[in-house]
């Protein structure tokens, strides 16, 4: 029989997976329409250059952002 504590951390695992699902699945019911929409009727320029403005989060520190830690 497992100890009580891996039994918790298994338990609470499993429930962030099965509340991740969700979020997920709607996420691409989302991004499914819109993506179709901007590749048929944005201009490309507009296109990747707002891409890249949205990417512009991962290139920034977390400092960066003004949230202390």
């Amino acid at each position: 029989m497992a100890p009580p504590g891996n039994a918790d951390a298994s338990l609470a695992g499993r429930l962030a997976f099965y509340n991740a699902v969700p979020s997920v699945v709607w996420s691409g019911l989302s991004w499914g329409p819109l993506t179709v929409f901007c590749y048929q009727h944005m201009a490309r320029p507009w296109l990747y250059g707002l891409l890249g403005v949205s990417l512009l989060g991962y290139v920034v520190p977390a400092p960066g952002f003004g949230t202390g830690s």
